[in-house]
C-alpha cells in the first residue's frame, strides 16, 4: 500500500494528527499572521460586554465613542457570550480549533461532487492544503468571525454544487445554500457579496419564476434583520484605521481592481500549468488582446493611489516591489500579467468574471490583505471558476507535490517572519 492509500484509509486520523498541530501551536501562543493574537484580545470586550450587559453592548456595538468600534456584526461574539456561561473560554478556544478540520472536510466533500473523475484520494490529500494556511491556523487558535463565516460558506457551496451537478435541479438544494450563506453573511459580513454569483446561475437554470421570488424572498426576510442593524449602528465597513484619507483615496474602485487582481493571480500560482500557460499563450493572447490589455492597464495604474504606509498591506507583489525597487512598477508588470492569465483561463466570461467581482467586492474596507483570501481563493479556483485551468492542473505530473511545493513556502514565509505576513 503507497503513502497515499495509507493518507486516504486513514481519514480520521490524519485530522487527529493536524488537530495536535494545532494544539502544539495553541499551547505556544502562535500567530502565524501576526496580528490574530491581537484581534483575539481586542475583541474580547465584546463577548463580554454581551455577558455582562447585553442591552447596553448591544446598543453601542459599533460605536467609535464607547469603544466598541468594529467591522464585524455581533453574531459571533453573541454565540460566544452566551458559551462562556458554561464552559471556560480556554476550552472554547480549543473547540474553535475544530473549525479547521470542519473546512478541510467539506472542501473535500465538495472536490468529489466537481471532480467526479479524479481519485478520491489525490482530492483527499488536496483539501488538507487548509492546514497549511496561515489564516486558518492562526484563526483556529485564536477564535475570529472569519474562520467560522468561511466554514458555513463552504457548507453554501456544498449545496450549490449538489444543486448545479444534479440533472434533477433539485430545488432544496438552493434553499439550503441560500441559507448556509446568510448564516455566514451574519458571521462575516462580506459573504454576503457571492449572493450575486449564486443568483446569476439560479435564474439561468430554475425556469418556474415562483421558486425564483422564493428565493428572493427567503434571502431578504434572512437578511433585513442584519441590513438594519448595520444601517443604525453605522458598522466601519468602507474606512481605513490608522490614517487619514480624502474620499477619492477611500472609494477609489481601481486600487482593489489593480491589488485583488494580483492577490488572486498569487494563489492561483500552485495550480497553474506553466508548461500549459506558456505554450497557449501563443494561440490565446492575440496582439489585439494584448493591446486591449495595455491599455486597459494603462488606465487602471494611472488612477492608482493606494498608500505604500508598511503595514496597511497591499499583497505579496505590492509590497516586494516596494522592497526590491521602492515604487509600483513590479506590481504594475504582475497586474499586466494577471490580467493576460485570467484571459487565457477564461476568467472573463461572465460567471468567472462575477466571481472576481463578488472577489473584489469582498474586501469591503480601504486596508487589503493577504490574509481575508487565505484559503478563499484556492477553494473558489476549484470549486467555482469554470475554466480550463483545473483541467490542466490535473494533467500535470506530480502535481499533488508542485502544489504543495508552493503552499508550503507561504506558509514558511509565515513561519520564519510574522512580521512580514502582518504587513502583506
Amino acid at each position: 500500500m503507497n503513502l497515499k492509500n495509507k493518507i486516504f484509509n486513514n481519514k480520521i486520523l490524519i485530522y487527529f494528527l493536524f488537530y495536535l498541530s494545532l494544539l502544539l501551536s495553541y499551547f505556544v501562543n502562535e500567530d502565524l499572521l501576526g496580528g490574530a493574537r491581537a484581534d483575539y484580545t481586542y475583541h474580547l470586550r465584546f463577548i463580554h460586554g454581551f455577558n455582562e450587559n447585553f442591552s447596553y453592548t448591544f446598543k453601542y456595538f459599533g460605536s467609535t465613542e464607547k469603544n466598541l468600534n468594529t467591522r464585524n456584526l455581533p453574531t459571533f461574539f453573541i454565540i460566544i457570550s452566551f458559551l462562556i456561561n458554561y464552559l471556560d473560554l480556554e476550552l472554547i478556544r480549543l473547540l474553535n480549533m475544530f473549525a479547521s478540520i470542519g473546512i478541510s472536510y467539506i472542501f473535500y466533500k465538495c472536490l468529489c461532487i466537481t471532480f467526479l473523475k479524479i481519485n478520491k484520494i489525490d482530492l483527499f490529500i488536496i483539501s488538507l492544503f487548509v492546514f497549511l494556511s496561515p489564516t486558518i491556523r492562526s484563526l483556529s487558535i485564536w477564535p475570529y468571525t472569519l474562520i467560522w463565516g468561511l466554514l458555513a460558506f463552504l457548507i453554501s457551496i456544498y449545496y450549490y454544487l449538489k444543486f448545479i451537478k444534479s440533472s434533477k435541479k433539485n430545488y432544496k438544494y438552493a434553499i439550503y445554500n441560500s441559507i448556509f450563506l446568510v448564516i455566514s453573511s451574519y458571521i462575516y459580513p462580506s459573504f454576503a457579496v457571492f449572493i450575486l454569483y449564486f443568483f446569476y446561475n439560479y435564474i439561468k437554470c430554475i425556469k418556474e419564476k415562483k421558486k425564483i421570488i422564493n428565493l428572493i424572498l427567503i434571502n431578504i426576510i434572512l437578511g433585513l434583520p442584519a441590513i438594519y442593524f448595520v444601517v443604525t449602528h453605522k458598522l466601519y465597513f468602507l474606512e481605513a484605521e490608522g490614517v487619514a484619507l480624502n474620499k477619492n483615496e477611500l472609494y477609489n474602485p481601481f486600487n482593489k481592481i489593480l491589488l485583488i487582481s494580483t492577490i488572486i493571480f498569487y494563489y492561483i500560482i500552485p495550480i497553474i500549468n506553466f508548461k500549459s500557460l506558456l505554450k497557449n499563450f501563443k494561440y490565446n493572447i492575440s496582439l489585439k488582446v494584448f493591446i486591449i490589455t495595455l491599455i486597459l492597464s494603462l488606465i487602471i495604474t494611472s488612477l492608482f493611489n493606494y498608500s505604500t504606509i508598511n503595514y496597511f498591506g497591499g499583497g505579496f507583489f505590492f509590497k516586494l516591489s516596494h522592497f526590491i525597487i521602492q515604487n509600483n512598477s513590479l506590481t504594475y508588470f504582475i497586474f499586466i500579467i494577471s490580467l493576460l492569465v485570467f484571459y487565457n483561463y477564461s476568467f472573463f466570461r461572465k460567471n468567472n468574471l462575477i466571481l472576481i467581482i463578488c472577489l473584489i467586492l469582498f474586501n469591503t474596507q480601504y486596508t487589503i490583505y493577504h490574509k481575508y483570501f487565505d484559503p478563499l481563493i484556492i477553494i473558489i479556483a476549484f470549486l467555482l471558476i469554470n475554466s480550463n485551468l483545473l483541467t490542466e492542473f490535473f494533467k500535470r505530473k506530480n502535481f499533488i507535490i508542485k502544489f504543495y511545493f508552493f503552499i508550503f513556502f507561504y506558509y514558511l514565509i509565515a513561519l520564519i517572519s510574522k512580521k512580514f505576513i502582518y504587513t502583506i
